[in-house]
């Protein structure tokens, strides 16, 4: 940032999407039998989305993915207001957003690995939520009686935990409901997200 400027930041991001489409498209084969694949063709593809994007139960798992990743990104996209303007922090300083943020997510990840096969997908939402829920009143308490302060991404910690513990278990109830379109359904789910990141911002 200090060396190109803001605009250096779309410039790696666009080599970088560039290479990893290259290195998919060269290097990632279709592990999906022939005989189980759907045709390419805008007809199929329609009655995919349309069936998937029927099924209420999907929208829903859907939007509750979205929008638990709402919460977190809401920072996010606030980060030059609330790191620079309320904290007091520099553009190279934002690492005190994010580090704390991707080491909660990555907390949350590890926890949903040691819970698969012990705990059923409802049971781990049941622990996420609750850690959430936790979080967000900690937040809100934490706001209301101690003035603006690096505390204020304390609970940042534990709510990306929770998100990322809730998200497996949700993808995998949403694709068990299509289980013949596993993979247009996760497209739907990406869709969704990136819909509602794009609405909040």
């Amino acid at each position: 940032l200090l060396v190109t400027g803001w605009r250096g930041i779309f410039w790696f991001l666009t080599l970088m999407a560039t290479a990893l489409c290259l290195l998919s498209w060269r290097r990632l084969p279709e592990t999906l039998p022939p005989e189980r694949r759907h045709p390419f063709n805008p007809t199929t593809l329609w009655q995919g989305y349309s069936s998937v994007a029927r099924h209420h139960r999907f929208r829903r798992l859907a939007l509750a993915n979205a929008f638990n990743f709402i919460g977190l990104f809401t920072y996010v996209l606030a980060a030059p207001v609330f790191l620079i303007r309320l904290l007091g922090y520099t553009p190279q300083q934002f690492a005190w957003l994010f580090i704390p943020a991707v080491a909660g997510m990555m907390a949350g990840s590890t926890l949903a690995g040691r819970l698969a096969g012990r705990r059923t997908p409802h049971q781990a939402l049941v622990l996420a939520y609750a850690i959430m829920g936790v979080a967000a009143l900690a937040n809100v308490g934490l706001n209301l009686v101690l003035p603006p302060g690096p505390w204020c991404i304390v609970p940042l910690v534990p709510y990306a935990m929770g998100m990322a513990l809730a998200m497996p278990s949700m993808q995998l109830l949403a694709l068990d409901l299509v289980p013949e379109r596993r993979g247009l359904a996760s497209s739907c789910l990406g869709v969704a997200q990136t819909t509602s990141n794009a609405l909040a911002a």
